[in-house]
């Protein structure tokens, strides 16, 4: 067991970024690599993840917490966190492989529930993986109750697209700024939370590569939205949430034309099954298991409700 180390915990701010990007690429593989997996979890080098911090930063700047070491300066572990208007998003806890096992996610999240417990947040919101047994714990021992659970799933996309077609498709179109307004209602009809930030981000900002999808009601308003990202060797899907596993495979199935030849990935909640079994016929496999948990006020989505990857909010 590695004895506790001084740590100082400051603001990132936008000189940070390559930085936070080989600390980022380092912490993903390094600590996949150890437990058993095969290959890198990004590939690419340390560039090909600034975008996490850049869009992280830009969508929430101040939000964003870093541990140094006090003697070298040097980043020990980060994470950006997610004020919306019910509770605050807490994203991947990272920590820099060097100092694994030595209280630096400790110190962050602790930092970070401190501050939203001063702001009067009634509900903090995380994802943690299964594989990442002591991440989970961490968070656990912290008050965070698992909640729901998510496939983690990649859905290889042939050249030609998924053949598969089904009624609702047609109401899919790209998203405009004049659709923030229902998006945001239907998001809290169906799972008492907004993330308006994110979804008028993708829509305002442009930033390349960020795109939101929505479904049409059939008598007005929406049925579904759906953030997705795909720039370089990174395709993520989410966040998004739909009324019913339908609506929200008419969404994937619009949105998968985008990513032909690719494989994008998607947490899908494990609680609607005639999805998965659905993503399953598409080819999609579990790459890993994550889970919801939640500190305080939890409300049960009533829809499918994904989590986002990019933005990284839950």
């Amino acid at each position: 067991m590695h004895p506790m180390q001084a740590i100082e915990l400051r603001t990132l701010d936008p000189e940070d970024k390559c930085e936070f990007a080989e600390m980022f690429y380092s912490a993903f593989n390094g600590w996949y690599w150890r437990h058993g997996w095969a290959a890198d979890y990004f590939s690419g080098g340390p560039a090909t993840v600034e975008i996490f911090f850049t869009i992280n930063n830009q969508l929430d700047p101040g939000c964003g917490i870093v541990a140094v070491n006090p003697g070298s300066g040097r980043m020990m572990g980060g994470c950006f966190y997610h004020p919306r208007a019910r509770h605050v998003s807490i994203g991947s806890l990272i920590v820099h492989p060097n100092y694994f096992g030595r209280g630096v996610g400790k110190a962050l999240l602790r930092h970070i529930i401190d501050d939203a417990d001063r702001a009067g947040y009634p509900t903090l919101r995380l994802l943690s993986s299964t594989f990442n047994i002591d991440g989970f714990s961490l968070s656990n021992r912290a008050g965070f109750i698992p909640r729901c659970g998510y496939h983690g799933m990649v859905i290889p996309v042939p050249l030609r697209g998924i053949e598969e077609r089904t009624a609702g498709m047609e109401r899919v179109r790209e998203a405009t700024v004049a659709d923030i307004p229902a998006i945001a209602a239907l998001e809290m009809e169906m799972s008492g939370i907004s993330r308006e930030p994110d979804y008028r981000y993708a829509i305002e900002q442009r930033q390349e590569g960020l795109f939101v999808a929505v479904l049409e009601g059939k008598n007005g308003g929406l049925d579904g939205y759906l953030v997705f990202f795909k720039r370089g060797a990174l395709s993520l899907l989410g966040p998004g949430v739909a009324r019913t596993a339908h609506d929200a495979a008419s969404l994937l199935l619009v949105v998968l034309d985008r990513f032909k030849g690719l494989a994008p990935m998607v947490l899908t909640p494990m609680a609607s099954d005639a999805l998965v079994a659905r993503l399953y016929h598409w080819g999609a496999r579990n790459v890993e298991i994550h889970m919801q948990q939640v500190r305080g006020v939890f409300q049960p989505c009533a829809g499918v409700h994904f989590p986002g990857l990019l933005p990284e909010t839950v």
